[in-house]
């Protein structure tokens, strides 16, 4: 376990917050940018990431930016 992402399955939830986390880099994006990037299956995608972010921002390891109705979410820290 790695910065406290256990898991490796591809659509398990610690697979799918990877993801999303190695799909962030220092140029903020659009959750909908995000979910495509990383991969997450299709239906409710924007949502899953918009979620997995706000998790990944609690702890420090992402940055909300752009507007209150269209966040856009870069990566904190060193890869």
């Amino acid at each position: 376990m790695r910065d406290g992402l256990a898991g490796d399955g591809k659509n398990s939830s610690a697979g799918q917050t990877r993801r999303v986390l190695e799909a962030l880099t220092d140029e903020p994006m659009t959750a909908a940018g995000l979910a495509i990037r990383a991969g997450l299956p299709r239906r409710e995608r924007t949502s899953a990431a918009e979620r997995i972010c706000e998790a990944l921002e609690r702890r420090g390891l992402a940055e909300r930016g752009g507007t209150k109705v269209l966040p856009k979410w870069r990566r904190l820290g060193h890869r």
